[in-house]
């Protein structure tokens, strides 16, 4: 008994031991980023805290009609304690309309305020602060996974410097500067984070290994699944944190789909790249479908409380497209992706010629399905054109987002990063 309590005596020092010299090597690093952090705090916060509150609550507030909505679905959460499901000013004086906005933004701002009451003085006031120090905090909490995202690529160095510019960053200010109360700045710092678990799940997948050795056999199947989660659960830990990441950025804010756009365009490209190079695609197909799947559960009972799933056309009702629509270009993602899996001995010229068939077959059989599905958020339309926010910025506006220098040096960062993937596929 002496032994086993002075082991754990000893573990527990290690383990302190331990602790101590991480932050021993990494104190610089923590300095740095916390003040980064504060830089960004100031700059959002300082120039306009004393205008927003200089004539007491409710604040003012600057994110225009959309601010104003949002603080309406608050003051009825606090009055009411429960979402805003059915709004009676919408479509005044017909009959109320859904309110169709994602309750996560609104719902933090009461946590918030409730955390904050104790320090000053009521509730009210709580909710106040939070409200409008909302794009602020988030805006600058988005410096950390940033500097994840740079320091798992390029190294520390790289992520302290994509870090600090960011905090610093025009285009970013102009979202996530206080007052702005808009979920802008939170869905930001989602997707960013999402980002980086899907970064790191790509990273903890085990290398280049053939795991189902016939497609042809289900005991070869069987066994090489098994194989696969056996070795892989870091790496599928990391994929169902990516799912929740993006959950929760829906459950923030409607248009997540570009989120999930782009995880699946560099899905499709891998898919390509590891066809030509004669890699097996099981790891990747199987990541995404669990990030995917997780994300899609996860926000199922707020879009879906319209009864979606029974509806026969999918691209119509208030939330129904902007779930099902999202989920149909994952499903037809995912389904390339395991055709290139489970075809992955056969010659790149006839894998690309059956789905090349395959999809004028699709495309010639139901035409309107791309244009309905992408015209909801990819396709420029007629209501497209009527949303301020959803026009392209000119060129210039685009270079001074985020600084002149800054961005024509990250076109030579691209073009560098190109150069170091070719010289590394050559070996």
């Amino acid at each position: 008994m002496s032994s086993s309590w002075f082991g754990k005596l000893t573990g527990e020092k290690e383990k302190h031991s331990s602790k101590l010299r991480w932050m021993e090597r990494n104190w610089d690093t923590i300095v740095c980023l916390i003040g980064i952090f504060i830089i960004a705090l100031t700059i959002r916060a300082y120039f306009a805290y004393d205008i927003a509150t200089k004539f007491g609550t409710p604040y003012l507030l600057g994110g225009g009609s959309d601010s104003h909505y949002n603080a309406r679905i608050i003051n009825y959460i606090l009055q009411n304690k429960e979402h805003l499901g059915t709004d009676p000013l919408r479509g005044y004086p017909l009959p109320g309309k859904p309110n169709v906005r994602p309750p996560l933004y609104q719902w933090s701002i009461v946590l918030g305020g409730h955390l904050l009451a104790p320090f000053v003085g009521n509730l009210d006031k709580g909710v106040q602060l939070s409200f409008i120090l909302s794009s602020g905090f988030w805006g600058a909490l988005t410096i950390f996974p940033v500097y994840l995202i740079g320091k798992e690529t390029f190294g520390k160095k790289a992520g302290i410097a994509g870090a600090f510019l960011l905090a610093i960053s025009a285009g970013h200010l102009e979202r996530g500067v206080i007052t702005n109360t808009n979920h802008d700045a939170l869905s930001l710092f989602l997707v960013v984070t999402a980002f980086f678990f899907f970064m790191r799940s790509l990273e903890e997948l085990s290398g280049d290994r053939k795991w189902v050795s016939n497609w042809a056999k289900l005991n070869k199947i069987k066994k090489g699944l098994s194989e696969f989660f056996g070795s892989n659960k870091r790496a599928l830990l990391y994929a169902a944190m990516t799912g929740m990441a993006i959950g929760t950025v829906a459950l923030t804010w409607k248009g997540y789909a570009y989120a999930v756009v782009i995880i699946l365009v560099y899905f499709l490209i891998q898919l390509i790249i590891d066809k030509f190079r004669e890699q097996d695609s099981l790891g990747i197909t199987v990541a995404i479908f669990i990030m995917m799947m997780i994300a899609f559960l996860v926000i199922l009972p707020w879009y879906g409380r319209n009864g979606i799933l029974t509806k026969l056309n999918i691209f119509q009702g208030s939330l129904g497209r902007y779930y099902q629509i999202p989920l149909v270009i994952f499903l037809g993602a995912f389904g390339v992706g395991v055709y290139f899996t489970v075809t992955r001995d056969l010659p790149w010229v006839l894998s690309y010629s059956i789905l090349a068939i395959a999809g004028v077959l699709f495309f010639t059989l139901g035409p309107n399905v791309i244009q309905s599905a992408a015209g909801q958020y990819f396709i420029e339309n007629k209501l497209y054109s009527t949303i301020a926010e959803a026009q392209a910025p000119q060129f210039s506006r685009l270079v001074l987002a985020g600084g002149i220098v800054t961005f024509f040096l990250s076109w030579a960062g691209i073009g560098l990063a190109i150069w170091h993937v070719m010289g590394e596929w050559d070996r």
